[in-house]
């Protein structure tokens, strides 16, 4: 399919990352491409793009104030029994501008002031901002590294949760940044500790429609009725299909009481409600389509992460790739180069012309990572990987001259 063979020019497009990136730095040669925001440099399914031009055209296609489209909820239920094997009533699910003002909400709504929420780290930035806008106390277990991947550190979450103040857990699954795809086994773990210490969990699987290849994403709710009921998946088509701009995203709560009150409590009182004509056209069309564009999308990313990989590991040595199983994002152990945070950042922005986000930005436990998105046309990446490799060997040489007149 020649779907991810275009390279679609983003700079003066309004993107989001291409704008950072100039603000930045105005003087970037024309044909640098920022490896930082989770969005793709890949144009979007011919199916949902017809779908919009198909809506426009229509009789009924006014760009006015609108409720739920009928066939949205659907279409969502349609695609996470087929995809995900987790059977849904379309009733449970309430729609939302985005899982981040979603998860806001659900904070809200769910948590008192003061109340302590426990966070994996290092985890999406957001989670922080979330939480604290919210008034609540972040409690943080970092993730452990066994020597082959990274696992949650279940006594210490135990403990957190224990806590008789601590009343949600927030959990990213897949994981950004890691790429951890969670086992049904180490969700179950997670989920009982949760259950016995009446730990609400608030699940965001922006991520779940990119696994690649080898591996299995589990939604956490489909396991048990029990879980079910004790857990808030968040969902969006933003990610797996490039729509992160509609803004659309799917809040499933199977608790009838919990669904209620999330949506005629506060998303009914607070104003918070309303989707836009488009982003329902275009989250339905992504459901409803039979699934090749996402895994071609997936074999692509898989072939991106094994060049990235071996480039790195011919190329660049102290720098170390993380095992990655979902996302289309690619964690780099940096600590190698022995560099602090601002000398690492400094070096990829002013003398690779490399935009990524830094491991920082993920909390404590994310210092000397970077974050590279790997959603890009594979000579995009390997033009990325060579100013990295250029700028390094510069730097190694810089080092040894300056190494040799301190002798």
């Amino acid at each position: 399919m020649n779907w991810f063979h275009a390279i679609p020019p983003r700079q003066n497009s309004g993107s989001l990352k291409n704008n950072m990136m100039q603000e930045d730095n105005p003087h970037l040669p024309k044909d640098i491409v920022p490896f930082s925001a989770a969005d793709m440099e890949f144009k979007n399914a011919p199916e949902i793009i017809q779908a919009i031009k198909d809506f426009l055209d229509s009789e009924n296609g006014v760009l006015a104030y609108y409720g739920q489209h009928p066939g949205y909820a659907e279409a969502v239920a349609d695609w996470m029994l087929r995809r995900h094997n987790w059977k849904i009533d379309p009733k449970w699910i309430v729609p939302g501008n985005g899982i981040l003002p979603s998860l806001y909400v659900a904070v809200d709504a769910f948590t008192n002031p003061q109340d302590n929420v426990i966070i994996i780290t290092p985890v999406y930035d957001p989670f922080f901002s979330i939480v604290a806008g919210c008034g609540r106390n972040i409690l943080t277990s970092d993730l452990i590294w066994n020597g082959e991947r990274y696992v949650m550190n279940y006594e210490e979450i135990e403990k957190l949760a224990h806590n008789s103040n601590t009343t949600t857990l927030m959990l990213c699954s897949p994981h950004n940044p890691v790429g951890r795809v969670w086992s049904k086994e180490e969700l179950e773990r997670l989920a009982r500790i949760c259950i016995e210490n009446d730990v609400l969990i608030l699940n965001d699987e922006a991520h779940h429609d990119l696994i690649l290849p080898g591996f299995h994403h589990t939604c956490l709710a489909s396991i048990s009725d029990e879980i079910a009921e004790h857990c808030i998946t968040f969902t969006a088509p933003s990610k797996g299909f490039n729509l992160a701009g509609m803004q659309q995203s799917n809040t499933i709560i199977k608790n009838e009481t919990m669904r209620n009150h999330y949506y005629k409590d506060v998303c009914l009182t607070k104003e918070y409600y309303t989707c836009n004509p488009l982003s329902y056209r275009a989250c339905e069309a992504a459901y409803k389509t039979d699934g090749t564009w996402i895994d071609e999308l997936n074999n692509v990313i898989d072939k991106n992460r094994q060049f990235a990989t071996n480039y790195l590991k011919e190329n660049i040595p102290e720098i170390h790739p993380m095992p990655m199983e979902g996302t289309y994002l690619l964690w780099l152990d940096c600590r190698a180069l022995g560099l602090d945070r601002h000398e690492l950042e400094k070096l990829n922005k002013e003398k690779a012309y490399l935009y990524l986000d830094e491991g920082y930005m993920f909390g404590e436990a994310g210092a000397g990572f970077v974050r590279w998105n790997l959603a890009c046309h594979i000579s995009v990446l390997e033009k990325g990987l060579e100013r990295w490799k250029k700028a390094i060997d510069e730097w190694r040489k810089a080092n040894e001259k300056k190494d040799s007149c301190t002798d």
